[in-house]
């Protein structure tokens, strides 16, 4: 992670897909910020500065702060936290290959192939699918951390 950057050494950059709330403004890229309160107590928070159409330089930051002193970029977020994308990869691909197979089926009407689409999907979310080891919905016990069986929705749909 980079130092603190002080506002009078330089202000982060112009974000050029932001547009401010004032005419002809220009709005900062998002930035850690070292924000002085009344008090004299130094916080840390999220941030940006707008630059208003008559010079005029306004720090928008939540809270109740006097000065903004530094900022430093925002650090990169951690890369598990991006895994989220490649779960939801997973569901979609997995409905595709779903939907391909029902519709390789010889011999089946559409209400048979429509059914199995469905009963294929409910397995997927007990997570009795077996395929490629994804669960659509996973519960876990707060106790022991062991994944709880979500149920057989899929026993139910032919009742």
């Amino acid at each position: 992670m980079t130092n603190w950057i002080s506002v009078d050494t330089r202000l982060p950059e112009v974000d050029p897909d932001k547009k401010g709330r004032y005419k002809d403004g220009e709005v900062s890229i998002r930035v850690l910020c070292a924000c002085k309160q009344h008090s004299g107590k130094m916080l840390v928070k999220e941030g940006y500065y707008e630059k208003t159409s008559w010079g005029d330089m306004v720090w928008r930051i939540p809270g109740s702060i006097d000065s903004v002193t530094h900022w430093m970029y925002l650090p990169e977020p951690p890369v598990e936290e991006c895994n989220n994308m490649n779960k939801q990869e997973q569901f979609i691909n997995q409905i595709k290959d779903i939907k391909n197979y029902w519709l390789s089926q010889p011999n089946k009407t559409t209400e048979e192939a429509v059914d199995g689409v469905l009963f294929s999907l409910l397995v997927m979310i007990d997570g009795d699918s077996g395929m490629n080891d994804f669960h659509a919905l996973e519960i876990f016990d707060t106790k022991d951390g062991q994944q709880i069986d979500c149920g057989y929705l899929h026993e139910f749909y032919y009742r």
